[in-house]
């Protein structure tokens, strides 16, 4: 399950499930985006996150044109890195 890091964190639902949290720039994208990921996989190790301001993806500052909120449309916005994927997919599969 993937949420954007957020409220989805808090909930009551989610509570004792394991989370990790990544960084899209980490998997080929050009935005940092943190975003939550929820598996019951002990094998997959996500890549470390980086940090605000590190040179691994573009400057996004609130009210810019760059990252996700400079994508037109929902579509765009919400797409996760190929490379984020095959890594899951490829730990299931081991």
């Amino acid at each position: 399950m993937e949420n954007p890091r957020g409220l989805m964190r808090k909930m009551p639902q989610v509570e004792g499930l394991m989370r990790h949290t990544v960084t899209y720039c980490q998997y080929g994208d050009t935005r940092m985006k943190p975003t939550d990921i929820w598996t019951n996989s002990e094998k997959w190790m996500p890549r470390p996150m980086c940090k605000n301001g590190d040179p691994c993806h573009e400057a996004a500052p609130r009210g810019s044109k760059t990252g996700t909120q400079g994508l037109k449309g929902a579509y765009l916005r919400s797409q996760i890195p190929e490379e984020l994927c095959l890594e899951i997919i490829k730990s299931v599969n081991k």
